[in-house]
């Protein structure tokens, strides 16, 4: 996730979702992007017998995987720390926390160019889930399949949040919303910055 949630129904604007409603299509993103996942090392390899599932790895591999995959959340959150501050965010600007309706979760206070948004939103999901799912697809581990599978799953969220920014056009000012999961589209000045040589209102 990238953003901390309040409870509120408060300015939907385009480019953010209410909470309630965003958990729901995040959950179905995130599932159906894990089974594609799963779907792809499948048409690939085939389905693997239990015994060749487990060649070349120690019998704790299965239950390591998952456990791996969870304990990735907070290198999850770090990932949208580092890419908000590739798109120009200063450290005093993005926050980490836990909300108990989402988890873990980074913010970004900071007015962004929506392409530098797009990059804080799937680096994590690059580096966590397509990297592991591209080795194993080279390789035909299945353990590598199923880490990405979960990494997937998990940022179902970040998927809802790339599809509404995809939908926007041009390059505009957004800011990272407090209220759902998105963003708010700024005016083209956004507030705080100012073009030489004008008075900013």
């Amino acid at each position: 996730m990238t953003r901390t949630v309040e409870d509120a129904s408060a300015h939907k604007t385009a480019g953010a979702i209410e909470i309630r409603t965003a958990q729901r299509h995040a959950v179905l993103l995130g599932t159906v992007g894990a089974l594609a996942v799963l779907a792809s090392h499948v048409a690939l390899w085939g389905i693997p017998s239990p015994r060749k599932a487990l060649e070349g790895l120690d019998w704790w591999m299965p239950f390591l995987v998952p456990l791996l995959a969870l304990a990735a959340i907070p290198l999850h959150e770090g990932l949208h720390y580092v890419g908000f501050r590739v798109a120009g965010a200063t450290r005093e600007q993005i926050y980490l926390g836990v909300d108990p309706q989402v988890g873990p979760y980074c913010g970004c206070t900071a007015p962004l160019r929506l392409r530098g948004y797009i990059v804080a939103i799937i680096l994590p999901v690059l580096v966590l889930g397509v990297l592991p799912w591209i080795l194993g697809m080279i390789t035909g581990r299945l353990a590598l399949t199923a880490f990405s599978a979960i990494q997937v799953l998990l940022a179902g969220g970040d998927f809802l949040a790339l599809r509404l920014a995809v939908g926007q056009p041009g390059n505009p000012w957004v800011q990272d919303t407090e209220t759902g999961i998105g963003f708010e589209v700024l005016p083209e000045e956004p507030p705080g910055t100012a073009t030489p040589g004008r008075t900013p209102p």
